[in-house]
């Protein structure tokens, strides 16, 4: 690498599955993803660290998997250092724009400069379309000012498809409301790289996690009249948002079981895969599996890297492109460089955990709760099993059976024990991040974040 310092853009996309961003046979239109596929490199086994935002970003930002700091979305505290404090005492000058959720509010804490945007289920006009993508778009011309900078833009949405803009509610732009969603994004992608010099900027783009993607254009607890009469009624009985919130959880989960019932006489087991919820005790491709793209600053055009590669080792990437040393820091993740380069790499097991279990909420908010899941994924098994119980186990022999629907540990008994050794001793190898019990005021804030998050 020569000495000089990119300026840097780094966009996560929640909810974005890589299956949508490259490969045969989409329906999505995303001509400026494959524009900056074609410009650089896509790493095809990406695998992040949980199917939850915070515990995964956590991992991006840090270099640290979970199995070491066991930090999540609760316990993210200001004093957990980030690579954003390594790029600021390097001399960038560091900027962010993110939802208004404590876990980002305590990561941005620390940037020269942050915009917190309000993002709320029955908000849906803070969105791209709603003022966030103009604002990305002028900050990426302000900062010409502020060279070498590392600008960080966490998008929602993709996690909010109600919210889907009217002239992109059409079939040319995708199957369902998640690839029409995808296509609209798309089009932003393509607005934000006009504003942007590839000589000097590296932009990488990843995810947060993967996600389900329902059967139908309509979730199977989504009820639209009801979700937009909420939505505007907002607007002149605001005291009423409360009521309002807890009838709609209601009627969502009776829906949900009502469609259930007459789904599971139609659809193969794989197919209903789809309208689970994560968080729970599951870690299937479709919720871990994400986009990684590397482009811009000295990146080789169109190089596609089947090599399983893991959350944690996107900062060490970025940091080596920035001449930025690694070796300073105590982290679990290892550069990609010598794979951009086609130099020898050693590629090592991805670990991977559920987010906090969606069944007990007073276990959601405790900031030493843990998901319940915990496993190994490589380029050819997953590994799964129970934090508690090392005897129930999933075991996936993912180059040949790709779906995930035969676990295989009780016919091989040595591949499990490897893959336990293997966990156990990242498990066992440092203590986890000292955590806090929650203020009052604290847990009514992560109260407000779930019912933003449509988690309760």
């Amino acid at each position: 690498m020569i000495n000089e310092k990119p300026n840097i853009f780094f966009i996560t996309i929640d909810s974005l599955r890589s299956d949508h961003c490259f490969g045969d046979n989409r329906t999505v239109q995303t001509p400026n993803i494959d524009y900056l596929i074609n410009s650089g490199a896509y790493f095809t086994q990406a695998i992040s660290s949980a199917d939850q935002t915070g515990t995964s970003l956590a991992s991006i930002y840090t270099g640290l998997s979970p199995s070491t700091s066991g930090l999540t979305h609760f316990n993210f505290s200001k004093q957990v250092k980030t690579y954003f404090n390594y790029f600021k005492e390097y001399g960038y000058y560091t900027s962010g724009c993110f939802p208004d959720h404590d876990f980002f509010i305590n990561l941005g804490s620390n940037l020269d400069e942050n915009y917190f945007y309000v993002y709320n289920k029955l908000e849906s006009w803070k969105n791209l379309s709603g003022g966030i993508g103009d604002y990305i778009i002028n900050k990426l011309k302000s900062l010409k000012q502020h060279q070498p900078w590392l600008f960080s833009v966490h998008i929602m949405d993709l996690h909010n498809l109600f919210a889907l803009p009217e002239e992109y509610n059409d079939e040319k732009y995708g199957k369902n409301n998640y690839e029409k969603m995808l296509s609209f994004i798309d089009f932003w992608l393509g607005k934000f790289l006009q504003n942007v010099d590839l000589k000097n900027t590296l932009i990488v783009i990843s995810s947060d996690h993967g996600s389900y993607i329902p059967l139908s254009q309509t979730n199977l607890d989504e009820i639209p009249k009801i979700q937009n009469f909420l939505k505007n009624g907002k607007k002149f009985a605001p005291k009423l948002e409360p009521a309002g919130i807890k009838f709609l959880l209601i009627m969502r989960k009776l829906a949900k079981e009502i469609r259930m019932k007459k789904l599971k006489n139609t659809y193969s087991e794989y197919e209903l895969r789809s309208l689970n919820n994560r968080g729970k005790s599951e870690l299937f491709d479709e919720t871990i599996r994400v986009p990684l793209i590397f482009t811009g600053f000295e990146i080789k055009n169109h190089i596609i890297l089947n090599n399983l590669v893991r959350h944690i080792d996107i900062f060490p990437t970025i940091s080596e492109i920035a001449n930025l040393e690694n070796n300073q820091f105590n982290i679990d993740g290892q550069s990609l460089v010598s794979l951009l380069n086609n130099e020898k790499f050693e590629e090592l097991p991805a670990y991977i955990e559920t987010g906090v279990s969606a069944g007990d909420f007073s276990e959601k908010i405790n900031p030493d709760s843990q998901g319940n899941v915990i496993g190994l994924r490589t380029s050819l098994y997953k590994y799964l099993r129970a934090r508690d119980n090392s005897d129930h186990v999933f075991l996936f022999d993912l180059k040949n059976d790709p779906k995930e629907l035969i676990n295989i540990s009780s016919k091989n008994p040595e591949i499990v024990k490897g893959m336990e050794e293997k966990l156990s001793n990242l498990l066992h190898s440092k203590d986890f991040f000292k955590t806090h019990e929650l203020t009052k005021e604290e847990q009514e804030k992560a109260e407000d974040l779930l019912r933003k998050l449509g988690y309760i």
